[in-house]
């Protein structure tokens, strides 16, 4: 039981890791408006911010310059990337098609819920930049063991039904009874105390004079968005 509880608290962690490395393909060559001096302190902090609204709203300032982001269809693009994030793990699960549809609204209304801020931005270089953002760490794994051994427990109550059900059977209440718990969480949601986390923004693409944040950067955001903690 614990082994199922903790892969899918790595599964859920490593969404907002690869829905972050999924927008930022899409903007990584993006940056921002630069001038013809290049960019400025208010354009790294824009962009990075940039890049967390655009994965959990769905929209972002539009005085910054996304790559591939078509206006009037950011809504469409955060949809793809949770589209594909949702194929990613639930390829790794034996969820049914209902729970990775209830799955999929799930991470939607999460990514919402996540809070972060831009706290400071320093210059490291001529035109580069580090971006310390505050991130307050979204607890949707708050009692998710406690229902999961409850409802294992209630299984274990009732021997003759549990020997009725195959193994898939059990599986499929047990993530039944997650993705009800991880939608309970969002109806109040909490948060781990804010952690603060520095990403460089700089040159990406030297030929083509574009800025912006790389793969290693949108990973440790993403790490961040959601607490590990269940109590």
């Amino acid at each position: 039981m614990k082994d199922f509880i903790s892969r899918i608290r790595h599964l859920c962690r490593r969404a907002a890791v690869l829905a972050l490395l999924a927008v930022l393909m899409t903007v990584l060559l993006a940056g921002c408006a630069e001038s013809a001096s290049g960019p400025t302190k208010d354009d790294a902090g824009a962009y990075v911010k940039a890049v967390l609204d655009l994965m959990c709203l769905g929209e972002y300032d539009q005085s910054v310059n996304l790559a591939d982001v078509e206006r009037g269809k950011e809504k469409e693009t955060r949809d793809a990337m949770i589209d594909s994030v949702l194929s990613s793990i639930v390829a790794e699960t034996s969820m049914n098609e209902e729970q990775a549809v209830q799955l999929r609204e799930y991470l939607a209304k999460a990514f919402t819920a996540c809070r972060y801020s831009i706290k400071n931005v320093t210059s490291t270089e001529e035109n580069e930049y580090d971006v310390t953002v505050s991130i307050e760490p979204l607890r949707i794994f708050r009692g998710v063991s406690e229902a999961i051994e409850a409802k294992t427990e209630e299984l274990k109550g009732n021997p003759e039904d549990l020997i009725s059900i195959s193994e898939e059977e059990k599986v499929t209440i047990l993530y039944d009874t997650l993705i009800e718990k991880l939608n309970e969480n969002l109806i109040d949601p909490q948060y781990a105390e804010a952690e603060e986390v520095v990403v460089h923004y700089g040159l990406i693409d030297e030929e083509n004079s574009l800025y912006g944040i790389d793969e290693d950067a949108g990973a440790l955001l993403g790490k961040k968005l959601f607490s590990a903690e269940d109590s």
